[in-house]
């Protein structure tokens, strides 16, 4: 008696097809952002704005998030960047300007 496996149905086999990612991505929303980064709400907003932290992206009409991977990424570089002595030019905080080169007030 010759028993052979069933065929696979059509559904089974597209689904095989479908690639599978090892990893699934998260959205952190801003909360979670300052909890992992330290940074506060409008630093997160500045950096990002100078194209120096990750863009948030659109989650729904009114919410947004950033990818999780890209911030561990982005934090990992500033630990790297710290502890080497090497300066980070994507991630230095521009310094507030100095005296001199704000105009004077005459008085």
């Amino acid at each position: 008696m010759n028993k052979s496996a069933p065929k696979p149905s059509e559904t089974e086999l597209r689904r095989a097809e479908v690639p599978r990612h090892p990893t699934t991505e998260h959205a952190l929303r801003l909360p979670q952002v300052c909890q992992v980064t330290g940074l506060r709400r409008s630093t997160i907003y500045q950096l990002q704005s100078e194209r120096r932290f990750p863009q948030r992206i659109k989650l729904s009409d009114r919410a947004v998030g950033w990818l999780e991977r890209e911030v561990q990424d982005w934090l990992a570089q500033r630990i790297e960047s710290a502890r080497s002595g090497k300066p980070n030019p994507k991630a230095q905080t521009p310094s507030p300007p100095t005296l001199s080169s704000q105009s004077s007030i005459r008085r």
